[in-house]
This record gives structure tokens, sequence and C-alpha cells, in this order.
């Protein structure tokens, strides 16, 4: 057995669409730049991520879906 701490979960929801606006997913947050980097990130810098899509959600608020999956 080993002592290593699980893999960090992809911050992804399902939900993929970009903000024309905003430029980020309106599922998990992140740029299409951090969507890309995901797989070649540290632990630690996933760990700064995630802090940091905590920070931006707080921000731009919750998106909510209309009929052109715009933020009202």
């Amino acid at each position: 057995m080993t002592d290593r701490t699980p893999p960090i979960p992809s911050p992804c929801v399902k939900v993929c669409a970009i903000d024309p606006d905003d430029r980020v997913c309106m599922g998990c947050y992140r740029s299409l730049e951090e969507i890309a980097a995901w797989p070649r990130l540290s632990e630690l810098e996933k760990v700064a991520l995630n802090a940091t899509l905590e920070e931006r959600r707080a921000k731009l608020g919750p998106y909510l879906y209309n009929a052109s999956n715009r933020r009202r």
C-alpha cells in the first residue's frame, strides 16, 4: 500500500459553453487555456487553479441560462 493522495479531479461539470464576454466556460469557469493545460498541471497547480476558480465564480456570479444561453 502507498501513501499517495488521490488525484485532484477536474473542475469540469459537463456544461461546456464559453461565454463570449467573460471568455470562460459557463460550467467550470475556466478559460480555454486553463482547460487545455489541466492534464499537464501539477497537483499543486491544480489546487491553486481550483482556488482561482472559486474566486472567479464569486466575482462573476452564477450563469443563468436563457434561450440564448447567456447570463441574465
